[in-house]
């Protein structure tokens, strides 16, 4: 009896043209599988139907290999290197998008997906910071994902217009000069004042100072390397009384402010800097707003908004563009004068 056979080809992403044949072998009711795999090996397989389309779709399949969401979630958290409190809040999103889209493979996600997932949470009262914190996460495995093969050629987040989604309204609390003075009493260990002076002389994030290391402060050309958001580095120069501040410090383990305890960063300051802020008579203030006020000292004294944004590291690029230009002279030149105004009232 001759074989009944047909021949398919197909084309996988990143790779070359591949073929394979559907035949039905004498004896058997399934329909077999002949192609190539990749490294070149003649496979052979029973697709375990007897309805030639179906054999014919699993064929395809096999020689137009693609990545699945769920394979992708897992190579992303293995591959990419993000921050704690990213990484918390990507996990989060995972659980938000795998009832959604889990059964798909990544090319198969389609901006309608998105547009259901945005009217859904807008409907459930879902706010747009949460939304847009979602679609960050989405649009971030998505790109990671075509970057490997069989991965998407498009990322379905970035054509979708989020002008529609507000951002968040920017908290505008900060310190008055006198606050930060009983603040700054108020806290048991030198290393606990010294994390909290540093984040009000030189703006850095909580994820910036709490894990930094001696290797990145360089203390002749006075200035600290900060990788910030998306590992972006930066030069931050240091001031007159953070240097010394600096000096005092004890530099017994790779960390500048090390928990005593464990010799490692402190996870997070609320505990012990609630406690001084209950202290210091100072409410609805976050850690964060310790940043803002570093900001906001600056603006009222004269700064320069495009010094002081290079200092900040603004993650926009609209923003961050325009500063190129400024260099770290500049900077430090910038910062002496502002901290000079009061630097002096914080020692």
């Amino acid at each position: 009896m001759a074989l009944k056979q047909t021949s398919l080809s197909g084309m996988g992403n990143h790779a070359g043209k591949q073929s394979g044949q559907v035949y039905l072998r004498p004896g058997s009711r399934f329909w077999q599988l002949k192609y190539i795999d990749r490294d070149g090996r003649e496979v052979r397989r029973s697709s375990r139907t007897e309805i030639k389309e179906e054999a014919e779709a699993i064929l395809l399949r096999l020689l137009n290999p693609r990545l699945s969401f769920k394979r992708a979630s897992v190579l992303f958290f293995e591959r990419t290197k993000l921050a704690d409190r990213t990484r918390e809040g990507y996990l989060r999103s995972l659980k938000v998008w795998d009832p959604r889209v889990g059964h798909l493979d990544c090319c198969d996600i389609r901006k309608e997906h998105i547009i259901e997932f945005v009217n859904e949470s807008e409907e459930a009262g879902l706010g747009s910071p949460a939304i847009r914190q979602h679609l960050a996460f989405l649009s971030s495995l998505l790109s990671f994902a075509s970057t490997l093969n069989d991965g998407p050629d498009v990322n379905v987040v970035k054509g979708y217009s989020k002008k529609h989604l507000p951002l968040p309204n920017e908290r505008t609390r900060f310190l008055r000069l006198s606050e930060a003075q009983r603040l700054l009493k108020c806290f048991p260990t030198f290393v606990k004042f010294a994390i909290v002076q540093c984040v009000l002389e030189i703006g850095l994030r909580r994820t910036e100072v709490l894990p930094l290391r001696w290797t990145q402060i360089n203390f002749q050309d006075r200035y600290i390397l900060i990788r910030g958001k998306g590992g972006k580095e930066r030069l931050v120069p240091i001031s007159d009384t953070l240097l010394c501040t600096l000096l005092f410090l004890p530099a017994h383990t790779e960390y500048v402010f090390p928990n005593p305890d464990t010799l490692k960063p402190y996870f997070g300051p609320e505990p012990w800097f609630q406690a001084a802020l209950s202290m210091a008579g100072i409410e609805d203030f976050l850690f964060h707003d310790l940043r803002h006020t570093f900001a906001s000292w600056w603006t009222q004294r004269g700064g320069s908004d495009r010094a002081l944004s290079k200092v900040l590291g603004h993650g926009s690029t609209a923003i961050t563009r325009r500063y190129q230009h400024l260099g770290l002279a500049g900077l430090v030149k910038e910062m002496r004068r502002i901290n000079a105004q009061f630097e002096h009232s914080l020692a």
